[in-house]
């Protein structure tokens, strides 16, 4: 979590800052800080007078909507709370007037008012997060209050706070059931908290957690299968490669999904086999590579989009280096004949199960697909 206020007064005057913005990938933090920052401010038996809840994609929101919500304090109230929900609308060009009028009000707010922004996350093309809203309104919330980044946990913090929910709930995770834990139901944390219950139910009287109760309630992630697929069609693994295919068919993944994990685990290979090629560690962020590594990531499908986590990475860069150029450029090639055969193309396999298996024993075997010869 990243905190900016333009100065440390801004977001400490009496009645503390008249404007925040919760905004980023995860959302169970914007969540805690929302009720915190409520808790704070309100008694809970003054909620219903003193907070007042506002959608910015609801008809006929405004400026004005906003700061008389934020003035209008009952009598003898001593604080103000407006909450606005989807506020991530402000990113649409359209709301420029909304936003500048906005920015010009909030500093001016009374003492006793906060109004806080929470923005769904929106994923982006590029590697680097971008505020939900304009420059004016984000230097008016900074000046006044403060900018909270709620990015996405890093997997010590994820484990720190599972232990501790599990701690409340009278158990205790083993430390491999805790990296297992982690690894299954990560990166975000309101899924992490919920499978923690979940696991404290199923140890029943036991208080410590462990290892096989993780792997016995929750699934690996079907990006993992993809992963261990694909380990296994490097190594020519032909029966465990159709065995992590016919798991995630059992498990009710549509064949369209598992092309598309695929397709991206693909494209993630080739960028980090790319940049690992520059001499580039895992452990590197984005804002880190040099300016002609950057430029050649793509915009869309940007691998430091879709593996934000450094272990998530360290993984992607274990697995670039036993694929060769070749055998990435060949397991592309296979990747899109397969799915011009599931669109019709006359020399392609119709049937969807049936072509995902030609596909996976292709990649095992080296053997060439029909129309590479």
């Amino acid at each position: 979590m990243a905190v900016r206020a333009a100065n440390a007064g801004s977001s400490g005057d009496a009645g503390g800052p008249r404007a925040v913005l919760l905004w980023g990938a995860e959302e169970e933090e914007k969540r805690c800080i929302l009720a915190r920052l409520i808790e704070e401010r309100v008694a809970p038996e003054n909620r219903d007078l003193d907070v007042e809840y506002l959608d910015a994609t609801s008809p006929g929101f405004t400026a004005d909507t906003v700061i008389q919500a934020a003035r209008d304090r009952a009598m003898f109230s001593e604080r103000r709370v407006v909450v606005v929900y989807n506020a991530q609308r402000f990113r649409d060009r359209r709301t420029q007037g909304v936003q500048d009028a906005l920015a010009t009000a909030l500093p001016r707010l009374p003492d006793y008012a906060t109004v806080i922004f929470v923005a769904r996350h929106v994923e982006e093309r590029d590697s680097r997060p971008r505020a939900p809203v304009s420059p004016s309104l984000i230097k008016a919330i900074r000046h006044c209050g403060q900018e909270v980044l709620c990015g996405p946990a890093r997997p010590p913090d994820l484990a720190q706070r599972a232990q501790a929910e599990a701690r409340a709930l009278g158990k205790r995770f083993l430390p491999a059931a805790l990296t297992e834990l982690i690894q299954r139901a990560g990166p975000g944390a309101a899924g992490v908290i919920q499978e923690v219950h979940k696991l404290v139910a199923y140890a029943g009287e036991r208080v410590e957690i462990t290892a096989d109760d993780v792997r016995q309630l929750l699934p690996p992630r079907p990006d993992d299968n993809i992963f261990h697929l694909l380990d296994a069609a490097a190594a020519g693994k032909r029966v465990e490669a159709l065995a992590l295919l016919r798991q995630l068919l059992a498990a009710g993944e549509p064949p369209s999904r598992i092309l598309f994990w695929l397709r991206r685990t693909l494209r993630e290979l080739l960028q980090a086999k790319f940049v690992q090629e520059h001499g580039i560690s895992h452990v590197h962020e984005a804002d880190q590579l040099p300016a002609g590594v950057a430029a050649a990531l793509p915009r869309e499908g940007n691998l430091y989009v879709s593996a934000r986590q450094v272990w998530k990475r360290k993984n992607l860069w274990l697995q670039a280096g036993r694929f060769s150029w070749e055998q990435l450029r060949a397991a592309f090639d296979r990747l899109c004949l397969a799915e011009a055969g599931l669109k019709g193309w006359e020399r392609g396999v119709e049937n969807p199960e049936l072509a995902l298996e030609v596909l996976v024993i292709r990649l095992c075997s080296g053997e060439p697909a029909a129309g590479e010869r």
